[in-house]
């Protein structure tokens, strides 16, 4: 039995180097811009539909190509978040909500990619990805239109937590998210262009005493990268 199993574990072994030694490696910077925004399920009476922040994207991105297809990860300062602006008529009162939200992660993606053809052609990606949250702030201002008029302002660093704590005047967001991330690009020899669009798929908020509420983010990012082989097919 362990005879058995020594000869599928070599020939597993060997299967990948065999497959690693025809696949052409890649690296290179990677610059772009995101447009992000939250998608928000509040149980409290503050619900909200959130604008685009642009924000900015850059770092390494990192190719291994088997032909067609390929496998690409990449290390990127990553700036999120969004803006609010909206204004809440009840009865002949009147509020209105500006404020947004600067969130800047860590974030590594591993996009699974296939191009149609060799050295240039579409592409079609998708793949997960995971991020940690490195600081951020937050800002907003509320006014409200009773007798007289009040007007309530607040902003402070984000906090990364995991139970949102006790100071009112303080905001708090997860430190550690993930997503997917599905999109479109063009490859033309070294250069590679993306579109994609990002899905949270955790809540990036704390528990929050009584309530459950639930925030997820949502980025359409354009990227470009140089890519330098490494590697070649043999």
């Amino acid at each position: 039995m362990n005879k058995v199993k020594g000869i599928v574990l070599a020939g597993l072994l060997c299967s990948m180097m065999s497959v690693a030694a025809k696949a052409q490696f890649s690296f290179g910077p990677r610059l772009g811009v995101n447009g992000a925004k939250a998608i928000l399920d509040c149980e409290s009476d503050d619900e909200f539909k959130t604008k685009m922040r642009v924000g900015a994207q850059a770092g390494v991105q990192f190719s291994a190509e088997f032909g067609h297809f390929a496998i690409q990860p990449a290390i990127l300062y990553s700036q999120k978040g969004y803006d609010i602006d909206y204004v809440l008529n009840i009865g002949q009162y009147k509020t209105t909500f500006v404020g947004s939200a600067k969130l800047n992660y860590i974030e590594v993606p591993l996009n699974f990619v296939y191009t149609t053809g060799d050295k240039q052609g579409l592409q079609l990606f998708a793949g997960p990805y995971i991020e940690y949250g490195l600081n951020g702030k937050y800002q907003e201002e509320r006014s409200f239109s009773s007798t007289p008029n009040y007007t309530y302002k607040r902003g402070s660093d984000v906090e990364f937590v995991t139970k949102e704590g006790s100071d009112p005047r303080a905001v708090y967001f997860r430190r550690v998210n993930a997503g997917a991330n599905v999109g479109l690009g063009y490859k033309a020899g070294p250069i590679q262009a993306q579109l994609g669009y990002g899905f949270g798929l955790t809540n990036i908020l704390p528990k929050e005493g009584t309530f459950d509420n639930k925030q997820y983010s949502r980025v359409l990012h354009l990227s470009l990268a140089y890519l330098f082989n490494i590697g070649s097919e043999e």
